[in-house]
């Protein structure tokens, strides 16, 4: 993961933390997850504050790797303590140190999202006004995590509207403001060309958004208009 930081963010990332002498453990001072990480926010999304403190010293951290410490201790921010790993590594290391309670969502130290974060993102999902690409960009993830969100292949553990895929293979919307026939109607009169998307939202009353995303395809794929 790329992570781009200014002399300000860093400044205030370092006061929050007890630094201390090089060799023994710098305690984030803060709020903790239920695994004992610190908490940090960066760009509108919550991770933990080793994954901060390592990318500060050290640089990106590469894709799907976690950060991991040698004192086994949690809180600690002291970047001669850190080392990345793959998640495979992180789970043997705490099987080898007794913290093997198999942690899930935020408690995961890889985690960028929170369980707040997962229920927002199905809610907006569910409301059919945003792709799964719009909601990734908002969140700072990818668009393949939102889309294992909302159909619950992740983050299972906790609630929210979920995209369900039924029989036949047919997704339900959850809480959508449309249904097929609205949808037939509205792919209808996309075919006129002088009919703006705001024009078409207001008849059904939803956002142009709404609209934009059934005319291209990311919402509402599988129902055919009449002809």
């Amino acid at each position: 993961m790329k992570f781009e930081f200014d002399n300000n963010f860093i400044k205030r990332f370092w006061d929050k933390i007890d630094v201390r002498e090089n060799d023994i453990c710098w305690n984030w001072k803060l709020s903790k997850n239920a695994g004992g990480y610190g908490r940090v926010r960066y760009k509108n999304s919550m991770t933990v504050s080793n994954r901060i403190a390592y990318a500060i010293m050290y640089g990106d951290i590469p894709e799907g790797l976690c950060v991991l410490h040698k004192c086994d201790n949690p809180a600690c921010c002291n970047p001669k303590h850190l080392f990345v790993g793959t998640q495979k590594e992180n789970v043997l290391d705490m099987e080898r140190k007794g913290r093997s309670n198999h942690p899930r969502g935020s408690d995961l130290n890889s985690s960028i999202l929170t369980e707040n974060d997962v229920l927002k993102i199905r809610d907006l999902y569910s409301k059919g006004e945003f792709t799964h690409l719009e909601i990734a960009k908002t969140f700072n993830v990818s668009d393949s995590t939102v889309h294992n969100i909302v159909t619950g292949k992740t983050w299972n553990h906790i609630g929210g509207k979920r995209t369900y895929v039924g029989k036949g293979g047919k997704k339900t919307r959850g809480n959508a403001k449309l249904n097929t026939s609205n949808v037939k109607e509205i792919k209808k009169m996309l075919k006129d060309k002088r009919l703006k998307n705001e024009e078409i939202g207001r008849l059904f009353n939803v956002s142009h958004r709404t609209i934009s995303s059934i005319r291209s395809g990311h919402t509402w794929s599988d129902v055919k208009h009449d002809k």
